[in-house]
């Protein structure tokens, strides 16, 4: 879609193209459909169902793969729009699952802040995934699990998911050894996290020297705990973890952005998670290329409250016109002037 003003000052009415070059299908359907696939998670059979019994279009399987295929090209701008705005933002969240890419295991990795979401698919669970992200230093805070692949991201500063380790110590109260001096540990573990997350909560209402002087006393409450002795294998192992992630786990009293948990990035694995369960991950390589970009692109529009449809419609429209689309923060006012 282009917008313009003729010489005598009068606004023209937008052109209109409503398919790409040499193609059948139009601009709206084949955003539909590459919304209801990689933003819904519906399958190719049911979307085929749709269009040729409900709305009489007639298209396979392979012409939707096509489509997509030819959309997330043209969309590869924003995936890496979307790339740039996590590396520059203050906070980023990361995790990481299991995909299934040709019948092999591969790896979806997520990179998430509030108004965007990057989705890599790699074929390792290693910091070569993380490489392949970052590729420089990182001048923000990383989120993220205990995974040791995230230790090789160099940033600002990184906070520890203090959510897994309250699940943890659940996990071990039910299924591990608990003998010996365990539920101490656990009670002075737990007590820390909560009472460190408090502090937190109420730091607005504090002067700076007494929220400092409560901090301090959270690390060296935390620094005893490195110092708690016990035969029990689980607390040995613990205290070893956080010995290792010392500087790691309060973090987010320092620093006024940065949560005590990574529950932004477990959010956005949900849909991908559920796609994997009806999709079965893809066939190819170049199946998982698109799979990604266009998991991204819809992710991230739906988090920034842009119509998913709409938006790849108005930019596939635009490029037709002129091989070149509208930026993720432009393309929310084009919508608007239709």
């Amino acid at each position: 879609m282009a917008i313009g003003v003729s010489h005598c000052g009068k606004v023209v009415e937008p052109k209109v193209t409503a398919a790409l070059p040499s193609n059948r299908t139009g601009n709206r359907t084949i955003a539909l459909t590459a919304w209801l696939h990689y933003g819904l998670g519906n399958t190719i059979a049911q979307i085929l169902d749709v269009l040729n019994y409900h709305l009489s279009i007639t298209v396979t399987s392979g012409g939707l793969l096509h489509l997509w295929n030819r959309a997330a090209e043209i969309l590869a701008p924003w995936y890496e729009e979307i790339r740039t705005s996590c590396l520059e933002s203050g906070v980023l969240h990361a995790d990481e699952s299991g995909w299934r890419v040709d019948g092999q295991t591969e790896w979806l990795w997520r990179h998430a802040t509030p108004k965007e979401t990057n989705y890599l698919i790699h074929p390792t669970r290693s910091e070569q995934a993380l490489n392949e992200f970052f590729k420089d230093y990182f001048d923000g805070a990383s989120v993220s699990d205990f995974y040791a692949a995230y230790n090789s991201v160099e940033c600002l500063t990184s906070q520890k998911c203090l959510a897994h380790l309250l699940r943890e110590l659940e996990k071990i109260e039910l299924y591990k050894d608990t003998s010996d001096n365990w539920n101490k540990f656990k009670a002075q573990l737990k007590r820390l996290i909560r009472d460190s997350i408090k502090l937190k909560s109420t730091k607005a209402e504090l002067v700076p020297h007494d929220f400092e002087r409560k901090s301090s006393r959270l690390f060296k409450r935390l620094d005893e705990l490195l110092d708690f002795t016990s035969e029990n294998e689980e607390v040995i192992r613990l205290v070893k973890r956080l010995d290792k992630y010392r500087d790691h786990i309060l973090t987010f009293l320092d620093y006024g952005d940065v949560p005590p948990d990574n529950n932004l990035a477990e959010r956005s694995i949900r849909p991908a998670v559920l796609m994997r369960k009806t999709q079965f991950g893809n066939r190819s390589e170049s199946g998982a290329e698109t799979q990604a970009l266009l998991m991204s692109v819809f992710r991230s529009l739906k988090q920034r409250g842009i119509n998913p449809s709409d938006a790849v419609r108005v930019a596939l429209c635009q490029y037709a016109l002129s091989e070149t689309i509208p930026s993720l923060s432009e393309v929310a006012n084009l919508i608007e002037a239709e």
